[in-house]
């Protein structure tokens, strides 16, 4: 990964139009930015005890989440079919629009924290609308 301490700097080096969220759960902010080759950002987020990350690529599988949940389940935001899991609530979400794969991946600040890191239903599609375009 390359490092970023602007997501402007890190979109110019994409070879995309990157869209990232404009509207998060209250207290989270910008925390780390970085690419992997020119194809794919990554993005988190934080408010300290939890982290949102955000991953846009032209590759297909780019979630980086391997867990098994209890609960999983497509939904539909606009023309999009996304897939959400989670245990209590939701822990992540995938979607594609046809050429860009998008991800969304909610984890404790410190993996070892025990924090309950995951979000609302409402929050991913409240996230998943601010980078969509969908009303």
């Amino acid at each position: 990964f390359t490092e970023y301490k602007t997501l402007a700097d890190a979109k110019a080096a994409l070879s995309f139009a990157a869209r990232v969220p404009a509207s998060l759960p209250d207290g989270f902010s910008l925390s780390h930015i970085s690419t992997l080759s020119d194809n794919f950002l990554q993005v988190i987020f934080t408010d300290g005890k939890r982290d949102i990350n955000y991953r846009v690529s032209t590759d297909s599988d780019i979630s980086g989440d391997y867990n098994t949940y209890k609960t999983e389940k497509t939904v539909t935001v606009g023309d999009f079919e996304v897939k959400m899991r989670g245990n209590a609530r939701v822990s992540g979400a995938t979607w594609s629009d046809g050429k860009l794969s998008y991800s969304l991946l909610c984890t404790p600040a410190n993996y070892n924290s025990g924090v309950d890191a995951e979000l609302s239903e409402t929050e991913f599609i409240s996230i998943i609308k601010s980078v969509t375009d969908v009303k």
